[in-house]
């Protein structure tokens, strides 16, 4: 597999084999679209590969990223969209990220988000999926970032720069002790709306202060 080979993917397959290349697109992505990704794992190496749709279901190769390529890279731009994107493909979470934009299942732009806020997800945040429509993040003592399919809210100390236009600002006390783990997760992943969510999450930091 290279570059520019075309590729015969049924819409109904997850896995495939090509030749020694083992190629997974996951559950995550509408296979309908006219682009999709693959985690593709060989002998010697593991790849992120992206295809587009030629005609039909044969796709053509677009990308082909090894997937030790960022680990020591300082192109950060580049790596959070690789590390979205091998985490959407692999199930972890329900979006990735792109030119400074959020995409859905369907590869569809769904919010823009500023470097900074990238930055702050990605290398100081623990990412916690809730559901396959749903995901929490944690800065520890800081910001809370909620995804509820489309819609994002970031709860987060009032001393602390705002990183996305939907911000609801804490008294700082809130953040100091809160936490989050698998039950927290998991009443979060029974509640209907992102409403019903966001007053869950501040009924929990209030617990964390008495």
């Amino acid at each position: 597999m290279q570059v520019g080979d075309i590729v015969d993917i049924p819409s109904d397959k997850t896995k495939l084999v090509i030749g020694t290349y083992n190629v997974y697109f996951g559950t995550k992505q509408n296979s309908d679209t006219d682009k999709l990704f693959a985690l593709v794992s060989e002998p010697e190496h593991d790849y992120l590969v992206t295809f587009i749709r030629s005609m039909g279901s044969k796709f053509k190769i677009v990308q082909m990223d090894r997937t030790s390529k960022y680990y020591l890279s300082t192109d950060l731009e580049g790596a959070f969209q690789f590390s979205t994107k091998y985490r959407f493909t692999e199930g972890y979470i329900h979006f990735y990220y792109e030119n400074g934009n959020l995409y859905n299942k369907n590869h569809k732009l769904f919010a823009t988000v500023s470097f900074f806020f990238m930055d702050e997800l990605i290398r100081r945040s623990e990412l916690y999926p809730i559901s396959d429509r749903y995901c929490l993040a944690l800065t520890p003592k800081i910001r809370v970032y909620l995804f509820w399919e489309e819609e994002i809210v970031v709860l987060q100390s009032h001393k602390r720069d705002l990183l996305y236009p939907n911000t609801i600002l804490l008294d700082d006390l809130l953040l100091q002790n809160f936490t989050i783990d698998l039950d927290l997760v998991l009443r979060l992943s029974w509640l209907s709306s992102l409403e019903e969510a966001i007053s869950y999450l501040k009924k929990e930091m209030m617990f964390c202060i008495i």
